[in-house]
């Protein structure tokens, strides 16, 4: 369950103990930024206090100690685009213009998903993309 979120879009996750944890592939747009409010307010309203599944990739922490995760609404099983678009965070924040693809490898399970929502965003130029 992610019990919160920071001002720097670091979740707060609790399963077996707490810990915070940053999105897997998502550039998140920065505080003092254009639609900085907006982004936070997504994250706040689609995560906060909700039941997620947590997958974790190759690298599981950052340089800062914070645990790298796709934040699924669903568990995932039988990978598809249209599951993807349903049931990821990291695809959903990205396809709504709020936040950019940022590839760090090893972490790249789902980047042509990402990279996919990333494209859907600018064609439609959502929010960041505008």
């Amino acid at each position: 369950q992610v019990i919160d979120i920071s001002e720097n879009s670091i979740l707060e996750v609790e399963g077996e103990e707490v810990y915070k944890a940053k999105l897997i592939g998502v550039d998140n747009v920065k505080k003092g930024e254009l639609y900085y409010a907006v982004a936070h307010e997504f994250l706040v309203d689609n995560l906060k206090g909700k039941t997620v599944y947590i997958e974790k990739d190759i690298l599981e922490k950052d340089n800062y100690g914070y645990f790298l995760v796709y934040v699924w609404f669903k568990k995932p099983s039988n990978i598809s685009n249209e599951f993807v678009s349903r049931n990821l965070f990291n695809y959903m924040i990205i396809k709504e213009g709020l936040a950019k693809v940022s590839a760090t490898p090893p972490n790249l399970k789902y980047i042509n998903y990402l990279l996919e929502a990333e494209r859907i965003a600018k064609e439609q130029e959502r929010r960041i993309w505008r």
